[in-house]
């Protein structure tokens, strides 16, 4: 009797084979998408951050060459993504500063600067709901619903002559944008332009030793666009370091701070306000 044998080539048909590849590829790519994808964007979001933070420190430099050393024109070139870049002007946003001296105690009437606001330059990213921001000389990171970290600092300082009299330094930066709000996305290019100073000496009637603790820095943070409370906690790290001002918050969290008599025993005796007005375009 004839045998009949069958091919165990034949015994497997192609199209399993077809299946069982595209299965693996499948899973493949579902598993690059379910945990590589994620990932990936993580470390683009905070790429497009630390550009964005780079960015920040040069117009920080650039403005700082603008209002000190009175250069007339700077430009810097910037590559955004994750988010929009926004130019800010100053009646655009409720941010502000007053310093304010005398009052009950002190044997000087109750004077102040007024509120003196100024813009702001704001990158925020729609991937990690974060803004990095340049207001009034300070680079300022901060994820929104957490408190602000400061990045770097302005040019605040308080100088000593040598009798002895010490002068508080403010310098303010005022963007100006023509009253529009800027944003753009992308490539672009920052264009600053130094537009005017004006200077403010506040006249302190009364010996030093009633002046030295009666002067008040007092911040209002955009508490609206910039939740919980604004770059408040930057400016806070800013005002109470020992090696920048040193000054104490009084009362807590009320983002108003004085001079200590232990950092400043002998008392300020003058103050400078210096108000820059930069013109900033994109």
């Amino acid at each position: 009797m004839r045998e009949h044998t069958i091919s165990k080539e034949r015994g497997v048909s192609e199209a399993i084979g077809y299946l069982i590849i595209l299965g693996l590829v499948v899973t493949g790519i579902g598993l690059v998408t379910l945990y590589g994808y994620p990932i990936l964007m993580q470390q683009q979001g905070l790429a497009n951050m630390r550009n964005m933070e780079r960015t920040m420190i040069v117009i920080q430099n650039d403005i700082k060459s603008l209002t000190y050393t009175l250069d007339n024109f700077k430009e810097t070139d910037f590559q955004v993504g994750g988010g929009p870049i926004m130019i800010l002007p100053s009646n655009a946003v409720p941010q502000a500063f007053d310093i304010s001296w005398g009052g009950s105690g002190t044997g000087l009437p109750q004077q102040s600067t007024g509120w003196l606001s100024f813009g702001e330059i704001r990158y925020f990213s729609t991937q990690d709901n974060a803004v990095v921001a340049y207001e009034n000389g300070a680079v300022i990171k901060k994820y929104l619903g957490q408190n602000a970290i400061l990045l770097a600092g302005p040019r605040w300082y308080v100088a000593k002559s040598s009798d002895g009299t010490t002068t508080l330094v403010i310098n303010l930066v005022n963007l100006v944008s023509g009253g529009k709000l800027v944003s753009e996305t992308g490539a672009g290019a920052i264009r600053t332009r130094y537009s005017s100073t004006n200077i403010s000496t506040p006249v302190f009637s009364g010996s030093p030793a009633t002046i030295r603790n009666s002067i008040r820095i007092t911040y209002r943070p955009d508490t609206v666009n910039v939740t919980p409370n604004g770059y408040a906690q930057a400016w806070r790290m800013y005002l109470t370091d020992p090696s920048a001002l040193g000054l104490v918050e009084s009362p807590t969290g009320s983002n108003q701070y004085i001079f200590p008599p232990s950092i400043y025993p002998s008392g300020i005796n003058n103050v400078v306000v210096k108000k820059y007005d930069v013109i900033v375009e994109m």
